[in-house]
């Protein structure tokens, strides 16, 4: 009851309404799980947004193919919590590949929510604009299908090599008061990245490994995380080792929970 507490005068603290994810009636128990799929042509690539959804409940995202706990956790959290999955497929890992007018682009899902990430993470054989226009088309097509969301919950693996010790030194620090990190429970690689100041309180006064980045000085990655932040919107970033599906599990369905029962009733 302490951690609904915490989550109600969040959601309070960041004006969302506290019935956000309500409904006159819970989703049935049998009630099956919808999968529609959103094909994008990318050139000569098709990818797929394919939404998971079942009566009422929180959005997840993956756009990392290769995270592929945190797909089997965002699927697993709709059938049997509700809500909706948002998962990005396409044929190749981490990075997405397409050819346009005769030449071979990659770039990182995670990189084009911005121009400026778009400019960075886009590479190819040649320089082509209509290859930008394509990518940021996906990007919005993404937010799109994401929606205007109290808090989007993003789901994301990592192989060891990013934690939170990353926030500690440059390039991703931004000094005192600006990054804020919390090691908890999750120690370095399980941990959760916010962008309101009051989900970090809630967050690390229940002792989870979070980081908070103040946008104003935070660095423009391109990230579906900095677009959040600069537009003030708030959204969580779970991150887990990758082979560490239970405990991404364990934290997503709390995460999935946190949200869900944010009631009125959570403040008596």
């Amino acid at each position: 009851m302490l951690f609904h507490r915490h989550l109600a005068a969040t959601l309070l603290a960041v004006s969302l309404p506290l019935t956000a994810y309500a409904s006159d009636q819970p989703a049935a128990k049998a009630e099956k799980v919808e999968k529609i799929d959103h094909a994008i042509a990318l050139g000569d690539t098709t990818i797929t947004l394919r939404e998971f959804k079942r009566g009422t409940g929180p959005t997840f995202v993956r756009v990392h193919h290769n995270e592929t706990d945190a797909g089997v956790v965002g699927e697993r959290l709709v059938s049997e919590l509700g809500g909706r999955f948002i998962d990005l497929l396409h044929p190749n890992g981490r990075n997405v590949s397409f050819k346009l007018d005769g030449a071979r682009f990659w770039f990182d899902p995670n990189r084009i929510f911005t121009p400026e990430g778009i400019a960075k993470t886009l590479q190819g054989q040649r320089k082509n604009p209509h290859a930008a226009e394509a990518v940021k088309a996906l990007a919005d097509r993404i937010l799109e299908l994401c929606g205007n969301q109290p808090i989007l919950v993003a789901l994301h693996n990592n192989s060891g090599l990013f934690g939170l010790d990353s926030y500690m030194k440059l390039p991703l620090s931004r000094g005192i008061g600006r990054t804020l990190v919390n090691v908890g429970d999750g120690g370095n690689n399980n941990f959760v990245i916010v962008t309101t100041k009051e989900l970090y309180t809630t967050f690390s006064g229940k002792n989870v490994s979070t980081v908070y980045q103040d946008p104003k000085y935070d660095l423009n990655d391109g990230s579906m995380s900095y677009r959040m932040g600069i537009e003030g919107k708030a959204y969580i970033n779970l991150e887990t080792l990758l082979g560490k599906r239970d405990m991404q599990w364990k934290m997503a369905r709390d995460i999935h929970d946190f949200l869900s029962r944010a009631t009125t009733a959570s403040l008596e």
